[in-house]
């Protein structure tokens, strides 16, 4: 796997306004227990839509 990869990180101020970007980056900054795989081709399945939408309170831990 290379150094960084790219991710949609979703993320909430001290207001808790949700925002949404893609980003680079590396194991490091995953959240204990996360992993990492290597992959061709996604898309982005029906709960993660609400999450990045924040229509619906499917995040359970915040970064």
């Amino acid at each position: 796997m290379s150094e960084t990869f790219k991710a949609i990180l979703v993320s909430r101020d001290a207001e808790k306004k949700q925002s949404v970007n893609v980003t680079d980056l590396t194991e490091a900054d995953l959240m204990e227990g996360d992993v990492t795989v290597a992959i061709e081709a996604t898309t982005v399945n029906y709960k993660d839509g609400l999450a990045i939408t924040g229509k619906a309170p499917v995040i359970r831990h915040w970064p």
